[in-house]
């Protein structure tokens, strides 16, 4: 019997493993104006590693593609900065960069609600009550009529009968 084939070598998906997608993470929300990681429309930007999954960044061995979410400020400004963090530590690999929500900061200017809070809804005249609706006479129930089954034939009910 000849012996089994030598299996080629398989390069792994991610040059770092894990950590190199926990530096690329830490890369993204280091950037001053990125709130947090997207992780699309339906969950679909991840990297998947043993036991968990890094909703946000997608990597592997060719490209790097982060999706954030950042403060309405100075947009062009942070996505150039997450552009050059994350390109500082993808080994060379190429760098997509999406903008995948906006995060609107509560403006400090604004004072907090005191008090109660107003009503959902106001009335805006008196109430008037409803007449009742006559009931409709009942619909008369249906009689079930013999028909010929799917065997029987004309004939056959003029034997019968």
């Amino acid at each position: 019997m000849s012996p089994a084939p030598a299996r080629a070598s398989v390069p792994p998906l991610l040059p770092g493993g894990g950590e190199d997608v926990e530096r690329l993470t830490a890369a993204a929300l280091a950037v001053p104006g990125v709130t947090g990681l997207h992780g699309g429309q339906f969950g679909e930007v991840a990297t998947y590693l043993p036991g968990r999954r890094v909703v946000g960044i997608r990597a592997s061995a060719t490209s790097v593609t982060v999706h954030v979410v950042v403060t309405a400020a100075a947009l062009p400004a942070v996505l150039t900065s997450v552009r050059a963090a994350i390109t500082g530590v993808a080994d060379g690999r190429t760098v997509d960069v999406v903008i995948a929500d906006l995060h609107q900061a509560p403006d400090p200017t604004d004072d907090p609600p005191s008090g109660p809070r107003p009503p959902a809804w106001t009335p805006v005249g008196p109430v008037t009550p409803v007449t009742p609706v006559t009931p409709v006479s009942p619909v008369p129930p249906i009689t079930p009529t013999t028909r010929p089954g799917p065997g029987d034939s004309p004939a056959m009910e003029e034997r019968t009968s």
